[in-house]
């Protein structure tokens, strides 16, 4: 096994943790949501049926709205810090793709 095998590998795993724990933090964060404040939280919904879901980056759905743009958090810290951990998780899985694929062109360029 060489080094580069090795890279990828971890590479992999720590970007599929990351996905874990974006997918992890998502459905607690829904959970919160419709248990603290389910009212709210199936009018959010409601008022996004009907949108298609693939439709970023020309329109999101509002609860990705809610997540992302809107300051809405009912007077309960722990949506802030709800939404402050998905938006670092979003951003560090960015970072590492981007990373990946630099990894890979300097691979290719240097040791193809």
């Amino acid at each position: 096994m060489s080094y580069f095998h090795l890279a990828l590998g971890s590479y992999w795993v720590v970007v599929g943790s990351v996905l874990l724990w974006g997918f992890v933090l998502e459905r607690r964060f829904t959970g919160y949501l419709s248990h603290h404040y389910p009212g709210k939280w199936r009018a959010l919904l409601e008022s996004g049926r009907g949108k298609p879901q693939l439709s970023w980056p020309k329109e999101r759905t509002t609860v990705s709205q809610f997540i992302w743009r809107s300051r809405e958090d009912f007077g309960d810290s722990e949506i802030d810090s709800f939404r402050s951990r998905l938006r670092w998780n979003r951003r560090l899985l960015i970072g590492f793709f981007i990373v990946g694929l630099i990894g890979f062109g300097v691979y290719a360029w240097f040791f193809d």
